[in-house]
């Protein structure tokens, strides 16, 4: 088990996530966020309970689950055991310039937290 491939992975799943190859979720995403008054938006990848997918239309929560079913295979390519990450979410905000920002935020069983920003310019 390799604590220090979390970040990567975490990385990883949010930036292919969010990339030009699932172009209807991203500016689904995007413009969700632009458009309303919400601080933030957050894909919660391990904890289902926490997940309010009803803001999300039918495309979106396909791509969500799509995603959902890859992580375990992810997991394995990064020599991460299931059990290591607790949380695991991707936050899509609005920053004060009005560039969008694309978190990746993972934390292990230990506690340490693994957080990398993506910057959109729009």
């Amino acid at each position: 088990m390799k604590y220090k491939n979390i970040k990567v992975f975490s990385h990883n799943l949010t930036h292919s996530f969010m990339s030009f190859n699932n172009y209807e979720t991203r500016e689904y995403l995007l413009n969700l966020v632009k458009q309303t008054n919400k601080s933030k938006i957050s894909i919660f990848w391990i904890n289902q309970s926490v997940q309010n997918q009803e803001e999300f239309n039918q495309s979106c929560k396909r791509s969500i689950k799509f995603y959902k079913n890859w992580i375990p295979v992810l997991m394995k390519q990064h020599e991460i055991e299931d059990e290591s990450v607790i949380e695991l979410r991707t936050d899509i905000y609005l920053s004060q310039s009005s560039d969008v920002i694309i978190q990746a935020y993972a934390k292990d069983v230990n506690g340490k937290e693994y957080i990398q920003d993506i910057i959109y310019q729009l």
